[in-house]
């Protein structure tokens, strides 16, 4: 009898990221390693520099904080940081990945250059040449960039290095960035305070050292 005959299940495709390629999903990895890299490595260099020249000297003997001196070199950072995200975004569209413009995306990129600006001048103030502040960035960056999931799968690594990445500024900054472009699902504002935090203590840190190393 046909009415015993069960009927065929069919089951429907439906992919949630059909209009994405591969490196739609890495590119804000790799934005953000690039930048991370590149900001920390001129942050500290260009700290440590103007301690060895004398100007350090000057600020702190100047009628006026070393607080001003440190904003002052975080805007002047962040601008570079304009320049370098510009070009990046070129250069990902280059690969067919073009990111559509908006407050968040832009408020995004401009906490996670605050991030490591922050971090390079801990790292400058802490260092005492410029090539000891250069392995120290590079000791930091290095286990932050393998701990970030862009080249390992957080499922694939030991719990404590699992902590450890998702614990990591550079994770967060690429969540952050990720959430928006690649997930829509707008700026995370724990992932932003926690940035914002942790940019804050960073520079605040750097002002006491700064001024006690002011001179080599």
């Amino acid at each position: 009898d046909p009415k015993n005959i069960v009927r065929p299940v069919t089951l429907n495709v439906r992919k949630a990221f059909a209009e994405k390629k591969r490196f739609d999903f890495i590119a804000p990895g790799v934005m953000m390693i690039t930048l991370m890299l590149v900001t920390m490595l001129i942050s500290a260099s260009s700290v440590v520099g103007e301690r060895r020249s004398g100007t350090m000297v000057r600020t702190v003997l100047a009628p006026r904080p070393i607080s001003l001196f440190i904003i002052e070199k975080v805007i002047f950072l962040l601008g570079l940081c304009a320049v370098q995200l510009a070009l990046m975004l070129i250069a990902v569209a280059l690969f067919g990945v073009y990111f559509s413009f908006s407050l968040g995306l832009l408020t995004a990129l401009a906490i996670a250059s605050l991030t490591f600006v922050a971090l390079g001048i801990l790292i400058g103030s802490l260092s005492k040449t410029e090539n000891t502040a250069l392995l120290t960035t590079l000791v930091l960056a290095i286990p932050m960039m393998f701990l970030s999931g862009v080249f390992f799968n957080f499922e694939a690594m030991p719990y404590f290095m699992n902590i450890l990445g998702n614990l990591s500024p550079l994770t967060m900054c690429i969540s952050l960035l990720e959430q928006i472009v690649t997930y829509g699902i707008g700026l995370s504002a724990t992932t932003s305070l926690t940035l914002i935090v942790i940019s804050v203590l960073a520079i605040g840190i750097s002002i006491p050292l700064l001024k006690k190393s002011a001179v080599v």
